[in-house]
């Protein structure tokens, strides 16, 4: 079992309910199987919509191949936190409108689109994310880090451009 995102919805201005949303695609049109760690059971699906019993946080778990996970879309959820370098073939990324702080990624050398925008990234987190996708060498993607706590700088970053 390995812990996609660790959700706060008692931080964010209009999630306070506990109910939380994600979509996935698989490679193979399989199925995600996703544990919401307040004892409702796993849940099987691509589409998730659950209303948490328990007292924030949440952790919620994905058991599943994450080979196979090449999109994930989480927007306005209340994240305050998400890790996804085990999902080494991730093409697409909608995390937008959350509370993310912390975010990296290292590991998801085939990321082609990102959408990080309005959340609470700063300098150093939108700087090592523009680094990374320019090391990848992949092109026609697409990005958005708008409307976080930081903007990008130096001349590291300004080559990656």
């Amino acid at each position: 079992m390995y812990s996609l995102f660790k959700v706060t919805p008692d931080l964010a201005v209009r999630k306070t309910d506990g109910a939380f949303s994600i979509t996935f695609v698989t490679s193979d049109m399989s199925n995600v199987s996703l544990d919401t760690g307040d004892a409702t059971g796993i849940k099987v699906g691509l589409t998730f919509n659950h209303t948490f019993t328990a007292t924030p946080p949440f952790l919620i778990n994905v058991i599943s191949d994450f080979s196979l996970i090449t999109d994930i879309n989480c927007t306005n959820q209340s994240l305050t936190a998400c890790d996804v370098s085990r999902f080494e073939n991730l093409e697409f990324l909608n995390i937008s409108q959350n509370s993310i702080s912390t975010f990296e990624i290292s590991q998801n050398t085939k990321l082609t689109d990102l959408d990080i925008s309005n959340n609470l990234l700063d300098d150093e987190q939108i700087n090592a994310i523009l680094i990374a996708l320019d090391e990848y060498g992949l092109e026609n993607g697409t990005l958005d880090y708008s409307n976080n706590s930081g903007s990008p700088f130096g001349d590291e970053v300004a080559a990656a451009y």
